[in-house]
């Protein structure tokens, strides 16, 4: 045998067939060739015809030596078994996404979070839903992702003692969430707050409250509390004078005063 030449034939349905084409010639054993289904899904027929070395050629035989239906997947499925985890998380800013795990191992499957297939990142409850989108397999699995709040805490330090006369100061607290600390002061009389911003009005003791009260993704911190004191400036220590002392003061300060009204003037010589 000098060469072997095969043919097909295809139909989008299996009713209404194209013409027979030549899909490759092999002139050496084992007298063979490949087939990419060129025309897509549907029905394909076969056959091949051989040429001895002489040059004889067979017929073309009256019916397809070989059939094959080329579906886009099997006619048949297999269950699956699914499992969803990783349905307990914390916030972190991240999204959070369920895990998948089928057996047969790695199959590949769709989940949706309350019907959306968008991962969630913000803290709370998901109706979580697997199905498995591999050909020839089906299976599905359900269940609810939980997302708790993170939790934060509030780093604020010991204040030292100020004066009456200081001048106002910035408090540094923070949350370790990133989120503003507030502060409030328990005796207004000493030293009141704005923002972060201390006043100081009079001597006395106040303590200042740092807290964060949390959003629908972080808990509420525990507060933190500082006392404040405020001293009294002392005024310079000036010696007091005794009733006698200023009556000799006075006496000296009037006749200093008479030596000079009675002082000659001199005369101006032009």
């Amino acid at each position: 045998m000098a060469q072997t030449q095969f043919y097909y034939c295809y139909s989008a349905d299996g009713l209404t067939w194209g013409s027979w084409t030549l899909i490759a010639s092999a002139s050496s054993p084992p007298y063979f060739t490949t087939f990419g289904y060129p025309a897509g899904y549907g029905y394909y027929e076969f056959y091949s015809v051989a040429t001895d070395g002489l040059g004889a050629t067979q017929g073309a035989p009256p019916t397809a030596q070989a059939f094959v239906h080329h579906d886009p997947q099997p006619d048949y499925t297999t269950a699956a078994y699914v499992t969803l985890g990783n349905l307990s998380q914390t916030y972190d800013g991240s999204p959070k996404a369920a895990s998948l795990t089928t057996v047969p191992p790695g199959l590949t499957g769709a989940v949706t979070y309350n019907g959306n297939t968008t991962v969630p990142v913000h803290a709370g409850s998901y109706a979580v839903t697997a199905n498995i989108t591999q050909a020839g397999f089906t299976g599905t699995a359900g269940g609810t992702l939980s997302v708790a709040p993170a939790s934060q805490a509030i780093s604020f330090g010991p204040l030292g003692s100020v004066s009456t006369h200081s001048p106002s100061f910035a408090l540094s607290g923070s949350a370790s969430s990133g989120l503003t600390v507030a502060y409030t002061s328990s005796n207004p009389s000493v030293a009141t707050i704005s923002g972060n911003v201390v006043t100081v009005l009079a001597a006395g003791t106040t303590t200042i409250t740092a807290t964060q009260v949390g959003n629908s993704d972080v808990l509420p911190a525990t507060p933190v509390v500082q006392s404040l004191v405020v001293t009294a400036d002392v005024p310079a220590n000036v010696p007091a004078l005794g009733a006698g002392a200023l009556l000799a003061l006075a006496l000296l300060l009037a006749a200093a005063g008479a030596a000079r009204l009675s002082a000659p003037r001199r005369r101006r010589e032009g």
